[in-house]
């Protein structure tokens, strides 16, 4: 089952994890939902509109914690972005009217940034570091403990993938 949480529900969800909802309720939520995410039963993901809001966030430490239930639950996948879902939807409407193969491939849940912004990342990195990359962009936090310089908390897309 695919599911899309909107922003107040992952901070809702990151309430419950650090302990600010301490009911019962709260914590079989906590525990089911990623039960069933690591089983498989269930795929949280991400959009660009995520990475955006998060982004905003100017208390680093809400955001990190926020951001690492973000990556925690949704293991780094993340929607097509919005223009590639219109364009495949168009692809296939005009298809089916005119009866003509549509042989444009469509991936609507990926990984990661790139694929929720249908940027490229073109990057050689090893697949670990990529990871680390990935995650530092919903937390804010750079491998090594330091905070994401503020021209990246502007609320706006990341640079490089404006390029």
């Amino acid at each position: 089952m695919l599911i899309y949480l909107d922003q107040n529900k992952w901070i809702a969800l990151a309430r419950m994890v650090y302990g600010k909802d301490k009911s019962q309720l709260s914590k079989t939520i906590v525990e089911n939902t990623l039960k069933a995410v690591e089983d498989g039963r269930i795929i949280i993901v991400l959009s660009a509109i995520h990475y955006m809001e998060t982004a905003r966030i100017s208390n680093f430490n809400r955001r990190k914690r926020l951001g690492k239930v973000m990556w925690k639950y949704s293991k780094g996948r993340t929607l097509a972005s919005y223009k590639r879902i219109v364009i495949h939807e168009l692809e296939t409407a005009l298809s089916e009217f005119f009866r003509i193969k549509n042989k444009t491939p469509f991936q609507l849940v990926g990984y990661g940034v790139s694929h929720a912004f249908g940027k490229p990342l073109n990057t050689t990195f090893p697949k670990f570091i990529e990871e680390i990359v990935e995650e530092s962009m919903l937390t804010g936090e750079e491998p090594n403990g330091e905070v994401m310089p503020e021209s990246f908390k502007l609320g706006t897309a990341p640079i490089f993938l404006d390029r």
